[in-house]
């Protein structure tokens, strides 16, 4: 279980690292295309400067999964990160129930990012364990 565990968190985090890289290059040369002055003004630039913080993020659960991966242990921290996953695939889940579109995806790479990705790390997490 613990090689099934690495090998989850090894996808799943050069995964998210080679999502996450090229949108943070994207939306910093659109902030530079646009000015740094005066975010109040253009609601774009928080946009952008959102998107930057956000795949920034993902790029941090993607190294610890990567870290945890290479190393074959687990840690505080991918525990933290995997029930930040999971807990926000609870909520989708929960939030679209709600509101009657459950069910309703756009295409297959929303579920793959949407759910695929935040279960593999959560399994992994735990395989990585035992």
């Amino acid at each position: 279980m613990k090689v099934i565990g690495r090998i989850l968190l090894f996808l799943v985090g050069a995964i998210l690292i080679v999502n996450a890289v090229p949108m943070i290059i994207e939306n910093w040369n659109l902030l530079n295309q646009n000015g740094w002055g005066d975010f109040s003004s253009y609601p774009d630039k928080m946009v952008y400067l959102s998107a930057i913080v956000g795949q920034s993020i993902n790029v941090l659960f993607g190294l610890v999964a990567l870290i945890a991966a290479l190393r074959g242990k687990s840690s505080f921290w991918l525990f933290i990160f995997s029930l930040i996953m999971i807990g926000g695939v609870i909520w989708y889940f929960i939030s679209t129930k709600n509101a009657g579109t459950l069910g309703d995806f756009k295409n297959i790479v929303e579920i793959i990012i949407g759910f695929a990705l935040p279960i593999g790390y959560f399994l992994g997490s735990l395989f990585i364990i035992g």
